[in-house]
């Protein structure tokens, strides 16, 4: 996804939107070096992350930065903390390598699989979550045969 211009977040003179007026936002997807050029070649501190057109969150350089810093065993660390925290749920055994998040345990149904996945891929440095003997899983989705 791309970097764009959402006149929706413009600035407002008057009260009324300025009719070419916009704002430079970010997509959750969006490649983390584009982000970085754009957050420094703008000069701002920050960047709206929108998506459908819903502001859903914000980052910073820094964010991305700590983000990419992280070591594995951190990410493995907050990952079985945040799973401990759901009942049932820290059953699992965490491995992590290069950000991905290996889990293992029993076969997951779909609601816990979602539910898994979601909690591993909302830590920091995650960039994809998978269970051992099922296909990759990207954040927020889940296979069919999990």
């Amino acid at each position: 996804m791309r970097v764009c211009e959402m006149s929706v977040l413009g600035p407002t003179v008057a009260g009324e939107r300025a009719p070419d007026a916009g704002a430079l936002v970010a997509h959750p997807q969006q490649d983390v070096a584009e982000v970085i050029a754009v957050l420094r070649l703008s000069g701002l501190g920050c960047l709206a992350v929108v998506e459908d057109g819903v502001v859903v969150g914000a980052i910073t350089e820094q964010d991305v930065v700590r983000a990419l810093a992280r070591d594995d065993a951190d990410i493995r660390d907050d990952v079985r903390c945040r799973l401990a925290r759901h009942r049932g749920l820290g059953r699992w055994t965490v491995t992590v390598r290069g950000g991905d998040v290996v889990l293992t345990g029993p076969t997951p149904d779909p609601v816990e699989c979602i539910a898994v996945t979601a909690i591993a891929g909302s830590v920091v440095g995650v960039t994809g979550t998978r269970f051992t003997g099922h296909s990759p899983l990207k954040q927020g989705q889940f296979s069919a045969g999990a």
